[in-house]
């Protein structure tokens, strides 16, 4: 079952044009709240991926069409949030895996969940969320490296990778700050400055959305040794570029990005994506 919403490029409909990077799972529907907000004052009530009145993403064949009509002289100001891989890919498991129950429906009718049983994962009321979690982990990356039993989903493929296909897209826009999701009032504070909006159309506080069905499990108890070095060599280029130290217990970042490093790493071939 195909996303409705694959990752792309959001940009603000009102000046100073900001174009979001979409990241899937690392604050993407609060900072999708924000584009919302910047052009209409306010946030959308319900879940942003759900709202009536799509923003403008080069995800959708109107969004690129719209962009495509821009001047090429008007290149917005172009940003992101990067995460550390062991908490996104705990979030993708909290969010699309174990939150069908609330959400009444299985992600993607079900198919991904058919393929983890396979790897051992069973639901019901008994269910070992850290076993399934870690038989999840080796599912997400034999996708990712061999693209077996089925290419890697948008919401656990590296966060690199995305960046590289929206370079794709739009190679003539520029990727101006990269943040992180763990300083994230700080960092989108830094994004208005850039980019020149004013105080008076910032938003005080940002809904947080999809929030972890796994509160009562520490991470630390969720990754064993076999599971923290798959994560580690799978997400290599995302703890690098994105300065995490790779160690379970230091989920912070540990320096500043270069953004020169990343937008080098942008000029490689884009990974797929199912959907």
């Amino acid at each position: 079952m195909d996303d409705p919403y694959p990752p792309g490029i959001c940009v603000t409909r009102r000046p100073p044009h900001l174009a979001y990077w979409v990241i899937p799972k690392c604050g993407c529907s609060s900072i999708m709240q924000v584009i919302h907000y910047l052009d209409n004052g306010e946030f959308f009530a319900g879940d942003i991926h759900e709202r009536p009145g799509p923003l403008l993403t080069s995800a959708t064949p109107e969004g690129r069409a719209e962009l495509g009509r821009k001047p090429a002289s008007d290149v917005p100001f172009g940003f992101t949030l990067a995460r550390n891989p062991f908490r996104r890919l705990a979030s993708c498991f909290a969010d699309k895996i174990v939150g069908f129950p609330a959400k009444g429906r299985r992600y993607r009718l079900g198919e991904v969940h058919e393929q983890l049983a396979a790897y051992g994962v069973e639901w019901g009321p008994k269910a070992n969320i850290v076993a399934n979690f870690r038989a999840f982990v080796r599912f997400a990356a034999d996708t990712i490296v061999r693209g077996r039993p089925m290419p890697p989903d948008r919401h656990w493929l590296p966060a690199i990778a995305h960046l590289q296909n929206a370079s794709v897209q739009h190679p003539a826009w520029t990727l101006n700050f990269v943040g992180h999701v763990e300083n994230f009032t700080r960092d989108m504070d830094k994004v208005y400055r850039m980019a020149g909006v004013k105080s008076r159309r910032m938003p005080q506080s940002v809904p947080r959305a999809n929030e972890s069905y796994l509160y009562d499990v520490p991470l630390t108890a969720l990754y064993g040794p076999e599971e923290i070095r798959i994560v580690q060599d799978v997400y290599a280029d995302d703890f690098r570029l994105f300065r995490y130290s790779g160690r379970l217990d230091q989920p912070k970042p540990v320096g500043a990005i270069d953004l020169a490093e990343v937008g080098a790493e942008l000029g490689r071939a884009p990974a797929e994506a199912a959907g």
